[in-house]
Order: C-alpha cells, then sequence, then structure tokens
C-alpha cells in the first residue's frame, strides 16, 4: 500500500511550503481518504496529507516539514501503532509538541492519559471529530508560522 497524498489544490506542495500541514495517518484506505478530503475542505489554507502507517509518515514529515496537527490511528497494521508515531515524533525537538487526536475502535487509555492525547471512539460522528479538530487548530492559530514547514 503506497502514501496516499491528499491536497485541496490539484498541485503536489513544494518543500519549503509556508502552508501549515495537517497529517492523517490511517490505515484504511477509506477513512483516510474522506478525513483527508473533509478535512481539506473545512480548513483550506491546511495542506492536508495522508499516509497508511508510521513509517510512510514520518517519510512524510521528513519531506514536506513538520506537522501543525497530528489525527492518528491506533491500530496501523504495522509494527508502527498510532502511539508508537506520537512517541518517535515527539522525541525529536522538531516536531515534539505536536497537537493529536488519535482514533480507534479500541483505544489504550492509560497510554493517551499519560501523553495528555484526546481521542475519540471509531465509529466516530464526523461532526464532532470535525468540531475537536476545529478547536485544536483555532488553538493554533497564533502558532501558524512556527509550525509551517
Amino acid at each position: 500500500m503506497g502514501t496516499q497524498l491528499l491536497f485541496r489544490s490539484p498541485s503536489r506542495p513544494r518543500q519549503g511550503t509556508q502552508q501549515p500541514i495537517v497529517l492523517v495517518v490511517d490505515d484504511d484506505d477509506n477513512i483516510r481518504d474522506l478525513l483527508c478530503m473533509v478535512l481539506a475542505d473545512e480548513h483550506p489554507g491546511y495542506c492536508v496529507l495522508g499516509a497508511s502507517c508510521g513509517p510512510e509518515a514520518l517519510a512524510l514529515v521528513r519531506e514536506f516539514g513538520r506537522p501543525c496537527f497530528l489525527l492518528l490511528d491506533y491500530e496501523l497494521g504495522s509494527r508502527m501503532n498510532g502511539i508508537d508515531l506520537y512517541d518517535v515524533l515527539h522525541v525529536d525537538l522538531v516536531t515534539e509538541r505536536i497537537p493529536a487526536i488519535m482514533l480507534s475502535g479500541r483505544l489504550p487509555t492509560a497510554a493517551l492519559q499519560e501523553r495528555c492525547i484526546p481521542s475519540m471512539s471509531k465509529p466516530f460522528e464526523l461532526d464532532a471529530l470535525l468540531a475537536d479538530i476545529a478547536g485544536q487548530l483555532a488553538g493554533l492559530a497564533g502558532a501558524v508560522p512556527a509550525c509551517a514547514c
């Protein structure tokens, strides 16, 4: 399964773009594609990238820069789950403190509480998820230049 990149504009973003990045990581192609499309429509000022697993997400971060927000599935169908990806990103000084929301049908509550990661169970209400994401992104409004790639 290859990396799925979905963007609001028809052209692929270039490295060094100043548009802040939202990174969606979910191994379910349908959920990931839907979330990327909806987020791109709801938040046109953001570049929405999608990946199907942790290693693909890390490759996108290396290529396009630090995301401002992470929407992570817990169960990614690979050796790296959503918590593992979150931990890898938060060890690096460049990518630490990225706000995130974790999605899953089976949430590891203790690990999420330890890391202060908000979560939502699958199946989720799309409107509720979008409201949570909008709240997170609104909190970043003053920090957008710091998180642009």
